[in-house]
């Protein structure tokens, strides 16, 4: 497993204004390399599940705190991520987001 895709990792905000709205960017936690599971190519599994159309599969190595980043950012755009996965107690994280805004649900 190749990890060649670089991305940054961000957890959630903090700040408010006087209103209790969330104001500012969210804080950068680290930037890691990743390797990048896509659905429709020839690998379209991680740790025997399947990855959802417009889905992306990052996996990287588990550090702690990494369950409590609620956004990643590659290619250039930041997205949400949908779930945290460890894997081989805790060895392997693997980290799954959208591809595009079809699955924010607008």
């Amino acid at each position: 497993m190749s990890y060649d895709v670089k991305v940054k990792l961000y957890t959630e905000q903090n700040e408010r204004n006087d209103l209790g709205e969330l104001v500012g960017e969210p804080p950068l936690w680290r930037e890691v390399y990743c390797s990048a599971t896509y659905s429709g190519g020839s690998r379209r599994t991680y740790a025997g599940r399947i990855v959802g159309e417009h889905q992306v599969v990052l996996t990287t190595h588990w550090r702690e705190g990494i369950d409590k980043c609620r956004f990643v950012e590659f290619d250039g755009v930041r997205r949400a991520i949908i779930d945290i996965v460890p894997e081989g107690r805790k060895r392997l994280a693997h980290i799954s987001t959208f591809t595009d805004d079809v699955g924010y649900g607008d």
